[in-house]
């Protein structure tokens, strides 16, 4: 990673959709509280949809409270070589050893969450009309990934990783069943399409309960505000839950699958909300790298037993300290969207 003087900008390319766009704008922030840089110049040339990218949002300036400007790609400053904020391994490693200052950690947080806020309470990014929840019944969301990772050929494409092993069935469930435990909720799944293997099964066990609604192809902006305005969220394997924790209005209660997602992110958002653990104690889940989006890998995802998974654990502050330290050898983290 190059060190750039104070009076540099950054010119940063952003890849794929909202999640990853998120976590690039966070890494982005941070590179420049570390190496002192005051502007970041956002472009959206590289690989993604352009309807559910930050560009939806992104259309003015931005000041942030450090100082930090932020501009849109139709920026008049002159551009710079383009750098990578989500695979650069040198600037993970950087990342992880400034957060553990939480002077730093607060500088990010201040930044990462005006610039959130600013951008999805904007008018353009709210619906008039709200769905149909009780205010006085919790929330819980359930994300589901689908084309993306389930469509045909997805495992052609280059840019998508074999790391994208989404979580089993029996996870939901025992997320689900634990949350119930606590308290009464509403729950919904909200899911990119209808290819996901366990969002059929999943539907029946919430419907026949009547605990819960589905939703498929949401637009991006309803999307966001159940997501931000939920008291849990059942996380999908990928960085669109944990880059939106930043800008919740709640301080939500998050699952996820075998490890905390994200873990930088978490150091830096750990006072907005709590991460559970779901462990899977017996092993013999799909690992990461062996994503081939096959049929019995399908299979599995509906198959892998309840009792194959551990109760929730609560992952503190210590763990994710501990985690993010050797964050910058683990390419599993990298280019996930």
């Amino acid at each position: 990673m190059v060190i750039l003087p104070r009076s540099s900008h950054l010119h940063v390319v952003l890849y794929g959709r909202l999640g990853n766009n998120i976590v690039q704008c966070i890494n982005s922030i941070a590179a420049c509280h570390i190496y002192k840089i005051n502007t970041i110049i956002y472009d959206f040339c590289g690989w993604g949809s352009t309807n559910d990218n930050l560009s939806v949002f992104l259309k003015d300036l931005i000041i942030l409270p450090s100082g930090l400007s932020i501009h849109p790609c139709d920026s008049k400053l002159p551009p710079k070589d383009h750098l990578s904020m989500i695979n650069d391994p040198g600037l993970y490693s950087d990342i992880s050893k400034a957060l553990q200052d939480p002077g730093v950690c607060t500088l990010i947080q201040e930044d990462v969450i005006h610039l959130l806020r600013n951008l999805f309470d904007s008018p353009q990014s709210c619906d008039s009309d709200d769905l149909d929840f009780s205010k006085n019944r919790p929330l819980a969301i359930i994300h589901l990934r689908g084309d993306d990772v389930f469509g045909k050929g997805v495992v052609s494409l280059e840019r998508i990783p074999n790391n994208y092993v989404q979580p089993p069935l029996s996870f939901y469930l025992n997320s689900v069943e634990h949350i119930l435990a606590k308290r009464d909720c509403r729950f919904v799944v909200i899911s990119q399409d209808s290819l996901n293997p366990v969002l059929i099964p999943l539907a029946y066990h919430l419907e026949t309960r009547q605990i819960g609604d589905i939703f498929t192809a949401l637009p991006l902006s309803r999307t966001l505000q159940l997501i931000r305005s939920a008291d849990y969220l059942i996380s999908s394997r990928g960085t669109f839950i944990p880059s939106l924790l930043f800008s919740s209005s709640k301080h939500p209660d998050v699952f996820f699958f075998r490890d905390v997602e994200l873990r930088h992110l978490s150091i830096i958002s750990q006072q907005m909300h709590s991460s559970y653990i779901i462990h899977d104690q017996l092993s013999k889940y799909i690992q990461q790298g062996e994503w081939m989006n096959l049929s019995f890998q399908h299979k599995m995802m509906l198959k892998y037993p309840c009792s194959a998974l551990s109760s929730p654990h609560l992952a503190t502050q210590t763990l994710l300290s501990n985690n993010c330290k050797d964050y910058a050898s683990d390419t599993s983290h990298y280019a996930y969207s």
